[in-house]
């Protein structure tokens, strides 16, 4: 199935054997049309975009073709809604898995059901159009790309979601997909970030692994996250087989309803954790784990950890929960280093093993999988790591002392400036102080701030910048002329 981007406008359809030709009823100008895309919906219909590049055609035609016949879906705007004539423009439109047709105009979106349009005005925060893609999930959810991000839209709110690493990140995105998981798979091609990403988040979600209690009943969890918003909710199932042993037609005719108690504001999972695994000296079946956990915007309530032969593997020590030694940490604030060891595991004397931990905030969303290894039978050294400096920025020729917090400082660690080691004072394992002179700040610019922790492990931690600002203080003399008149 295809159409064609020349004078005139023709469906094409290919059934394996012979070429059909359908060409479209009162469109004119067709040679200023753009093809924005041909979708089929379950009942056979074809339904096809169109986008004009001349200010003397509409700007968008969606049409229809089914049994042969034509008809245009071309929406007719709310006045309060379309200010210019380029907000009319069809950016994009998929189906619904329900066959609805959802479609993206520069103005918002677009929901056709039941013969007639519904709009709904995009958000502030989408400053540009739709750059790449537009997908309706298992549970209506709309999710599209824009210049300002992936956003999505549940019938009465939007959200954005992108990394904090980039105010930008959907620039030049190419396409949107969904996976059967309900997890959002993005190509972007902007050359600063171009590459593959995958955005998850708990709408469309498969439910877990679960079991069967009896031959009819069969028993999972799904837990309710910040990003299931409250409302209506459909379970479909999928892939089963019925008593014959024929694959079964999917059932979705099962709702039920989410609700729950207060408010959550928090959407976002919380940054990475802070983790350092170590072997104990002769004891190959202990791991010594350091950890710390935290959320700018809400409490951190759960860490769960997991042992394993490779980076976020569970084959020696399933996920366990550490809930009592983390809750109620507090928000924007620096998370105390907390331990735990776990022991009995029989590993293999010198052989590398991995830990891997999350942590979860009050919204119910996990934190991306950090990972560590530690060789079974040695102690190690953490690497240490920066969170803050005290001050961030100096003048020149100043003496001062530099605070660093962070995680994995020790007692032997070494503050480097450029490279270079500085007196060092160990206050605890998340803050350590640097005596620096007026001879390392004698010229302006930026400097490299890094700690040392030796061997074995260790390592130097990733630089912070600290910046050397201000004029230089002048000596010297100084000469002074005083007009004077001769009498």
């Amino acid at each position: 199935m295809g159409i064609t981007q020349t004078e005139p406008v023709k469906l094409y359809h290919f059934d394996g054997t012979s070429w059909t030709t359908h060409v479209p009823d009162g469109v004119t100008g067709s040679n200023m049309l753009t093809a924005l895309g041909v979708t089929v919906s379950p009942d056979g219909a074809v339904w096809v975009g169109l986008q004009a590049n001349s200010p003397t055609t509409p700007l968008t035609m969606l049409l229809r073709f089914a049994a042969g016949a034509w008809t245009s879906l071309t929406p007719q705007f709310p006045a309060s809604m379309v200010q210019y004539p380029s907000q009319a423009s069809l950016l994009g439109f998929t189906l619904a898995p329900d066959g609805t047709l959802w479609a993206c105009f520069g103005a918002g979106l677009g929901h056709y059901v039941g013969g007639s349009w519904q709009f709904f005005q995009r958000p502030t925060t989408w400053a540009m159009g739709l750059s790449g893609g537009l997908v309706v999930d298992a549970l209506g959810m709309v999710w599209l790309t824009s210049y300002d991000g992936l956003f999505s839209f549940d019938g009465s709110v939007w959200r954005n979601y992108k990394p904090s690493s980039s105010s930008s990140f959907m620039f030049g995105s190419n396409a949107l997909m969904l996976d059967n998981d309900g997890h959002k798979w993005l190509s972007v091609s902007d050359p600063s970030r171009s590459g593959l990403y995958i955005f998850r988040d708990g709408y469309g979600s498969a439910v877990p692994t679960g079991q069967w209690l009896d031959e009819y009943t069969y028993q999972a969890e799904l837990p309710i996250t910040a990003l299931i918003t409250r409302g209506p909710k459909r379970l479909t199932i999928t892939g089963a087989n019925a008593s014959d042993g024929r694959p079964a037609a999917d059932n979705n005719g099962t709702t039920f309803t989410v609700d729950y108690a207060g408010q959550v504001s928090d959407r976002t999972p919380p940054p990475l954790p802070y983790l350092f695994a170590s072997g104990l000296d002769g004891d190959t079946g202990t791991v010594h784990i350091t950890y710390a956990a935290s959320d700018a915007e809400s409490s951190v309530d759960q860490v769960r950890y997991a042992i394993g032969s490779a980076p976020e593997a569970i084959d020696i020590v399933g996920w366990t929960a550490l809930t009592p030694s983390i809750t109620g940490l507090a928000p924007a604030t620096l998370a105390a280093v907390l331990n735990t060891s776990r022991s009995g595991l029989g590993l293999t004397t010198g052989s590398t093993y991995y830990v891997s931990l999350q942590a979860r905030n009050s919204g119910g969303l996990w934190s991306a999988v950090a990972s560590s290894a530690f060789v079974a039978g040695q102690t190690t050294n953490p690497r240490a790591y920066i969170t803050a400096l005290s001050p961030t920025t100096v003048t020149l020729n100043t003496s001062f002392t530099l605070t660093l917090t962070g995680y994995g400082f020790l007692s032997t660690s070494t503050v480097l400036w450029n490279g270079q080691p500085r007196p060092t004072t160990y206050v605890s394992a998340t803050e350590l102080k640097a005596t620096i002179s007026s001879t390392d700040t004698a010229s302006a610019g930026t400097v490299s701030i890094s700690v040392r922790n030796p061997a074995p492990g260790g390592g130097d931690a990733d630089p912070a910048t600290l910046t050397i600002s201000g004029q230089p203080a002048t000596g010297g003399n100084i000469k002074c002329y005083l007009p004077f008149v001769r009498r």
